[in-house]
């Protein structure tokens, strides 16, 4: 049983299903086998009402939002459902493949 979780299985199965492994921020996947539907009822849409973001946030929302769109995460739409962009500041840890 001990070889089951010993360090190079583990990296040689990571290795052997890097296909699996996200290689990016909008290396997200995709497939075309099941939809996502929420069925809603007779329920009005939601709509948040806009809020106003700083200006300095600004420039910051605009290019994540033509970056997902460029990378084909998000499109345009017009709908009477809508939410407000949320903004949160993480902290980036950065791992290096050979670390696994």
């Amino acid at each position: 049983m001990e070889a089951l979780y010993n360090e190079s299985t583990y990296k040689n199965r990571c290795i052997n299903n890097e296909d699996v492994f996200s290689r990016g921020p909008f290396d997200m996947g995709r497939t075309s086998l099941v939809e996502h539907v929420i069925d809603t009822g007779n329920q009005r849409p939601i709509r948040q009402g806009l809020s106003r973001h700083p200006i300095a946030h600004l420039d910051v929302i605009d290019q994540q939002v033509q970056e997902l769109i460029e990378h084909s995460s998000v499109e345009p739409v017009a709908s009477p459902r809508a939410s407000n962009v949320v903004l949160l500041r993480v902290k980036t840890v950065i791992r290096r493949p050979d670390t696994l």
